[in-house]
């Protein structure tokens, strides 16, 4: 009986498998997508709606050194409704070159001029109450954004401390 001798042994064959699964895992898993925005040319979120500004000065409240409360007054100034209904927000900052921090943070909104619902149109004012958690990396002398995700992924940026 002729033998072919193996060209490839399996200790290579094992690691490239295993490189392969751990590549796979990270383009499903894509760990980094949550954070990835807070520099600039960077990410996935695009703005939703280019007319959502801050309509005054934010009230940016810290504890023991960490941001723990902000309240921004926004305006929709024109084009799209905003619609608020389940969308997720996190509290973007930039620490340094290339370093940056996402949280998740609770929201209640405040509506100054409008129907009351959770949707912003065009012209109508609203108060964002941010409550962002006990531990995180947000200074009050970093640069701050609030990043609200639609459940159909749309995403728009709110710079609050620039």
């Amino acid at each position: 009986m002729v033998t072919i001798p193996a060209r490839i042994h399996s200790r290579t064959m094992t690691l490239l498998a295993l490189a392969a699964f751990a590549a796979a895992a990270l383009w499903f898993a894509q760990p980094w997508r949550h954070v990835s925005s807070a520099l600039p040319g960077f990410g996935t979120d695009a703005p939703m709606a280019a007319a959502l500004h801050v309509d005054g000065q934010p009230q940016v409240d810290a504890q023991d050194g960490i941001v723990r409360h902000v309240v921004v007054p926004v305006v929709n100034d024109g084009g799209e409704s905003i619609d608020f209904t389940d969308a997720r927000l996190r509290a973007e900052t930039v620490m340094g070159e290339g370093a940056a921090a996402a949280v998740p943070a609770d929201y209640s909104i405040t509506w100054s001029g409008g129907r009351g619902d959770n949707v912003l149109r065009s012209g109508e004012q609203a108060t964002l109450d941010v409550t962002l958690p006990a531990k995180t990396s947000v200074y009050p002398d970093n640069p701050l954004a609030l990043v609200f995700t639609a459940p159909d992924g749309q995403a728009w940026r709110i710079d609050v401390i620039q």
